[in-house]
Formats: structure tokens, sequence, C-alpha cells
């Protein structure tokens, strides 16, 4: 089985802590080539769905950046 993450909110929560593709990879402890995955929208397995989810719940946004983005 495979999911979809939406790119748009994928690259949303990326700005919002001003992370790059190895940043978010790095988080998240799974490879760079992943995160590129999940950028495009292409398939990605429930464990990086997981770990992604986890990274970004476990990473508050930059104070004030909602104001600007």
């Amino acid at each position: 089985m495979s999911l979809h993450l939406s790119p748009a909110k994928v690259r949303a929560e990326m700005a919002r802590r001003a992370w790059r593709d190895a940043d978010l990879a790095r988080a998240a402890g799974i490879g760079a080539a992943s995160v590129v995955r999940a950028k495009k929208g292409a398939s990605v397995a429930p464990a990086t769905v997981k770990a992604i989810a986890r990274a970004f719940t476990s990473v508050p946004p930059l104070d004030g950046i909602d104001l600007i983005l």
C-alpha cells in the first residue's frame, strides 16, 4: 500500500520551519529521495507518511512565520 501527500501542504510545512529537503529528511529519519517524492505528490509508504507527520509535529514552526507566509 502507498499513499500520496499533498505537495502544497508538505512545502508549506517545510517553509513554516525554514527546512530544506535534507532538514525534513533528517528530522523524519528518512532518505532525501523520499522527501522529494512526497513533495512531488508521488506515492510513498505509510511509514514515510508517519515519519513526516511526526517530524512536523515534533518541531514547531518558527515564531511569527505565519504572519509573512
